[in-house]
Order: structure tokens, then sequence, then C-alpha cells
């Protein structure tokens, strides 16, 4: 995540849709509730968003919560919130260049985009995503995961998310150097214990 929002109230907005969005994930295998709780971040983050439009904070909440109802939609559904989600994210870019938690989410939506089938991606281009489309590759994916890493040294899902993108890449040395950094971190919440727990198990099963 980036710099915490200038006024008091900022801030307790993105602490809203935080709350709403770790218990999403951390409820990923209860699909009712997980789903109830992607609902009410994507409803808070857009009133951030609509409240402090000036605010990179804001947008990168509505674009965290917009990517979380990506995943867990069907693949042509993706494209709808998948270019609301990049919008948004680019739009956090935008104000704050050096948002760690928007070249993440980059990172993420162009990973996601080089996964997506051929015939998907061809309907995205029809429906007007040709900025995602084209700037993605697994160059840029990794680049932005990097850049998030660097710009916040205590943030374990950048350095757990290009780990798992070297894996794919062939590149199980350096994936396994990644999830090793993340472990050095000291949890702040739940969550952040989760991520560090698959990465242990991650590295565990590595053959290196």
């Amino acid at each position: 995540m980036g710099p915490a929002p200038h006024s008091t109230w900022e801030y307790e907005a993105a602490r809203e849709v935080e709350r709403e969005v770790h218990a999403a994930i951390l409820a990923k295998d209860q699909p009712g509730v997980r789903d109830s709780h992607i609902e009410r971040a994507v409803a808070l983050g857009r009133r951030f968003a609509e409240a402090a439009p000036e605010t990179a904070d804001a947008h990168y909440w509505l674009a965290v919560s917009l990517g979380l109802e990506t995943e867990y939609s069907g693949p042509f559904a993706k494209l709808t919130t998948g270019k609301a989600c990049y919008e948004s994210t680019a739009r956090a870019l935008e104000l704050d260049p050096g948002h760690a938690g928007a070249h993440e989410l980059l990172g993420r939506i162009h990973a996601g985009v080089m996964r997506l089938p051929w015939l998907v991606r061809k309907l995205g281009a029809s429906l007007g995503m040709n900025d995602a489309l084209g700037e993605a590759s697994w160059e840029s994916a990794e680049a932005h995961l990097e850049r998030a890493a660097e710009l916040d040294t205590r943030a374990i899902a950048p350095r757990l998310e290009l780990g798992k993108l070297l894996v794919e890449l062939d590149r199980p040395g350096d994936a396994t150097a990644w999830w090793n950094r993340a472990l050095e971190i000291e949890p702040a919440n739940e969550l952040d214990r989760a991520m560090l727990a698959e990465a242990d198990s991650l590295l565990r099963a590595s053959p290196n």
C-alpha cells in the first residue's frame, strides 16, 4: 500500500475497505461469506473514490475490491470488472507514481491478462481494453511486482506473488529467493500470517 491518506476520514475510509478485503480473502473457501465481503468492499471503494477523486489511495482501494470481484468472476465477466479494476489502478498511479500497492495490483493485472485464453483477450480488445492488453507481458508483471516490493520493504504480498509468477516462468530459484525474503518480514495482521504460511508451504514444496 502507498502512503497513508492525508485526512482522518480518508484514513478511516481506506481502513473500512481494507477490513472487507481482508475478510473476503480469508474467507476464500466460504463463497457466500466471501462474496458478501467483496460486495461491501466494492460499495465502500466506490464511495471512497467518488468522495476523494484526487486521492490515489481511494482509487487503489476501489481497484483492489474490483480485483477481488474479478478474480471470482467467469472468464467473460472478468473483462468488464477487469477493465474497471485496471482503470482505477491506472488512475491511482497517475496520482501517485510511487504507490506501492498500485504497482503490485498492476503487476497482478498484467499477469492475469497473460493467463487469459486467446479468445477472451480478443474479446477484451473489442471492449476497449487495448491499453491493459497491449501493455501486459510477463516482463511487465514482474517489473511492477518488483517495484512494489522495492517501494514497500514490509509488504509480504508482492514477494509472495513474485515467487508464484517466477515459478510459472520456470525460474524456481528466483521464486524461492522471493519467498525467503517474504518470510523475513514480521506479520502485521491475520492476512499477513496467512500469506507467510502460504510462502512457507510453497518453499517447502519447491525443489530448490
